[in-house]
């Protein structure tokens, strides 16, 4: 397990450590960005860290579906499946957020009941 310190949504706040992980377990290797937001944390990229690495799994915010961020995901990293997290709880909106998801994130996952359990 491999972990980097990132911006929560692009705010440098002095008293908080946002964590990112790259984690591999069982052959399989995550990344989990935490509370940070890929294209508002760019620099992360440019320490070698992330040198074209494959993914089976990338944890993002759900709100971080810019353009910008699938860019990162495509130059620095080969995703099969990115799961998107802290969303709203009201099905309509999660709804709405997984529509808007499939144009740039075709391999999207969303887990839309609590507990819910999804094999890949």
């Amino acid at each position: 397990m491999a972990s980097t310190s990132a911006a929560e949504d692009g705010a440098k706040v002095h008293y908080i450590a946002n964590e990112g992980f790259l984690i591999e377990v069982g052959g399989k290797r995550l990344l989990h960005v935490g509370d940070a937001v890929l294209s508002q944390n760019s620099e992360l990229f440019n320490d070698g860290v992330f040198e074209e690495v494959d993914l089976d799994v990338a944890f993002l915010e759900y709100f971080d579906w810019s353009e910008e961020t699938r860019g990162i995901l495509d130059r620095w990293m080969h995703v099969d499946r990115t799961v998107f997290m802290h969303l709203p709880t009201q099905a309509d909106e999660i709804e709405d957020i997984s529509k808007r998801l499939e144009l740039t994130f075709p391999n999207k996952v969303i887990f839309d009941t609590p507990l819910q359990i999804k094999e890949f």
